[in-house]
């Protein structure tokens, strides 16, 4: 009898585990699923962003950013629980001048673009915009 119930558990086994092999997803079924997570994850965080990379540097930076955000949350969370106030003192300075710099160098390619005086080449809708403002703005002046 004992037999018989280890021979039945082994076949119940056998059967649950033949289904997970034979239900392999093809390529567009996984890449359909994969995109399916990504806009549910999208869709039930109001603040989230989605960001495609135009150059291999914002590639690196956003993972940069990306890191740098876990790591901001990790810290603040374990504030006081083996990471001590100079240490998280030190780090929330180094984010301001992190965010200094990013606001300088994007205020310098801003002043590149508006020197080159037209908007044609620029592929982002937003950036273009805002540049053709600052065009006009400074056409503007020079006329007034």
């Amino acid at each position: 009898m004992a037999e018989a119930k280890a021979k039945n558990t082994q076949t119940e086994q056998k059967v649950e585990q033949t289904p997970q092999k034979n239900t392999r997803l093809s390529r567009a079924e996984f890449i359909k699923q994969t995109m399916d997570r990504k806009k549910r994850a999208i869709d039930e965080n109001r603040n989230a962003q989605v960001f495609v990379s135009d150059s291999v540097a914002g590639a690196e930076i956003f993972y940069n950013l990306r890191m740098i955000d876990s790591m901001d949350s990790a810290i603040r969370k374990l504030w006081g629980n083996g990471i001590e106030t100079k240490e998280v003192e030190k780090w929330i300075k180094e984010l301001g001048e992190i965010k200094n710099k990013i606001s300088n160098l994007e205020s310098f390619g801003r002043e590149i673009l508006v020197k080159i005086d037209n908007v044609r080449n620029i592929d982002n809708f937003d950036l273009r915009r805002i540049i053709q403002r600052e065009i006009d703005k400074n056409k503007e002046e020079k006329t007034a």
